[in-house]
C-alpha cells in the first residue's frame, strides 16, 4: 500500500492518482443489515449492497437494508434494483427488477415485477407479475396482479385490477381483462395483417364502440343481458333514398384524419342525417360520421316491412284472380245460356 504526499492511497500501485486506487480486486462480505459490512456508501446512506439472498441494489438507498420487525431477517430473494430508492421497501418481495428512481420503491411483498423508469410501479406493495416500462409507468397500481403498461405514464385506472393492459403515452386502462391502446388522441389504429378476434368455434369475438355497441362480430345478445326492449320504427321508405358515392378523401387537408389516397365509397352523412337522424353521429369538433355498423339492421327492418307489403300484394292478386275466376264461370255460363236460347 502506498500513501503518497497528495493523500491519495494506491493499493498495488505507487502512483495513485485518486484518492483510493486499486489494481487489483475489491473483495467484500456479504451486505448486514446494520450496514457495518459490505456496503458501499454515498454519505451516510447505502449506494451499493447485496443484502438478502442473490439481491443486487445500486442508488442512493436503492434496496431495504433494514431488518424487519422483532429483527426478523428480510427474506426477499432474487431482486435486482437500481436507481435511487428503488425496490426500498422490499421486505419478502422476490425475484423483482427495478431500474429508475423510485420504480417499485413501496413493494414489500410483490414478487415478480418488473418496473423501469422514473417511478414505475412506485405504489405497488403487494402486487405480483407486473410489468411496466416508461416515466410513472402502473404508478396507481398497489396490489393487483398480471398487469402491464408501456408507455409514458401508462397505467390502470384503479390500484386493484387484474390483468389489465395500457400501451402508449398516457394510455390508462380502466377495467380487468382489458387492453388500452393509447389515449384519447390517437385517430388510429393499423396493421398491415389481419386482425382476429374470438376463439372460434362459437365462441365470443365482437368489435364494439366505445358504448358497447356492436360493429360486427360474434357478440352478446342474451335477452337476459337486456332491458327496455323496443322494435325499430318502419323506415323502409327512408332507407331506400339513401344514395351511395363513390369519392376521394380531402387528406391533404386532414392529415391529423389520417385518410386514404384511394377512391372510397359510402354515404355522405349529412345526407344521410335528414332521412335518418340516428344513423349520424357528430365529433367533438363538429364533423359528421355515419353509423355503418346500424346498416345490416335497418335493411333486416326494411326486408320485414317490403316482405309484409310483397304478402299483401299477393293476398289482394289471391283475391283478385279468385274474382276474375268466377267472373269468367259466370260469362260461360251467360254465354251458354244464350247459345240455348
Amino acid at each position: 500500500m502506498t500513501l503518497v504526499e497528495s493523500g491519495n492511497v494506491g493499493i498495488g500501485t505507487a502512483t495513485p492518482n485518486e484518492q483510493l486506487e486499486i489494481t487489483g480486486n475489491l473483495r467484500l462480505p456479504p451486505s448486514t443489515a446494520t450496514g457495518t459490512a459490505g456496503v458501499i456508501k454515498s454519505g451516510a446512506d447505502p449506494f451499493i449492497h447485496n443484502f438478502g439472498l442473490g439481491n443486487f441494489f445500486a442508488g442512493l438507498n436503492a434496496g431495504n437494508a433494514v431488518l424487519k420487525a422483532e429483527n426478523q431477517a428480510i427474506t426477499g430473494v432474487g431482486n435486482t434494483g437500481v436507481g435511487a430508492s428503488a425496490l426500498s421497501s422490499d421486505t419478502d418481495g422476490s425475484v423483482n427488477t427495478a431500474s429508475g428512481l423510485g420504480a417499485l420503491q413501496a413493494n414489500t411483498t410483490g414478487s415478480s415485477n418488473t418496473a423501469s423508469g422514473l417511478w414505475a410501479l412506485k405504489n405497488n406493495t403487494t402486487g405480483n407479475f407486473n410489468t411496466a416500462s416508461g416515466l410513472g409507468a402502473l404508478s396507481s397500481n398497489t396490489g393487483a396482479s398480471n398487469n402491464t403498461a408501456l408507455g409514458f405514464l401508462a397505467d390502470v385506472s384503479s390500484g386493484y385490477l387484474t390483468n389489465a393492459t395500457a400501451i402508449g403515452a398516457n394510455a390508462v386502462v380502466n377495467a380487468s381483462n382489458k387492453i388500452r391502446l393509447g389515449d384519447a388522441n390517437v385517430t388510429l389504429v393499423e396493421t398491415a395483417g389481419n386482425l382476429r378476434v374470438g376463439a372460434g368455434g362459437g365462441f365470443l369475438g365482437c368489435v364494439q364502440d366505445g358504448n358497447g355497441t356492436v360493429i360486427l362480430g360474434t357478440c352478446n345478445s342474451d335477452v337476459r343481458f337486456k332491458t327496455r326492449i323496443s322494435p325499430f320504427a318502419p323506415l323502409l321508405d327512408r332507407l331506400v333514398q339513401l344514395q351511395p358515392v363513390h369519392f376521394f378523401w380531402k387528406a391533404t387537408e386532414f392529415p391529423d384524419r389520417q385518410f386514404g389516397s384511394s377512391r372510397s365509397f359510402g354515404l355522405i352523412a349529412q345526407d344521410a342525417e335528414k332521412l335518418l337522424p340516428e344513423l349520424v353521429t357528430e365529433d367533438s369538433s363538429g364533423y359528421k360520421a355515419v353509423r355503418y355498423n346500424m346498416l345490416p339492421l335497418m335493411t333486416l327492418q326494411a326486408m320485414k316491412e317490403q316482405q309484409e307489403q310483397i304478402k299483401t300484394l299477393q293476398e289482394e292478386n289471391a283475391d283478385l284472380r279468385a274474382r276474375l275466376e268466377r267472373l269468367e264461370r259466370m260469362m260461360g255460363s251467360y254465354a251458354v245460356s244464350m247459345r240455348v236460347e
